[in-house]
């Protein structure tokens, strides 16, 4: 099995609210930047070079939202881990 260091591999903790949202928001944002990347594809095969271009800046900006959403989980699961080491959680 290959994996897949884009993506956080820590584990949810069920119980934190935080976590269950940006787990959503980054769930969301990995959704949103692959049917951008889907529909620019398609639009290359049309080869209508506007619809190419604001779907390559979607895909983009997709991009930049999945990446912000990734970070914040890592950085919300760092206090988590943080709570652990102080023995609080």
């Amino acid at each position: 099995m290959v994996e897949n260091k884009s993506e956080p591999d820590f584990p949810q903790r069920q119980d934190c609210e935080e976590c269950n949202r940006l787990w959503t928001t980054y769930t969301l944002a990995t959704r949103q930047q692959l049917e951008a990347i889907v529909a620019q594809e398609a639009a290359l095969q049309t080869g209508d070079v506007e619809k190419i271009k604001a779907l390559k800046e979607a895909a983009v900006e997709a991009g930049r939202s999945k990446a912000l959403a990734r970070k914040a989980v890592w950085d919300h699961a760092a206090t988590h881990a943080k709570t652990k080491l102080q023995g609080q959680g």
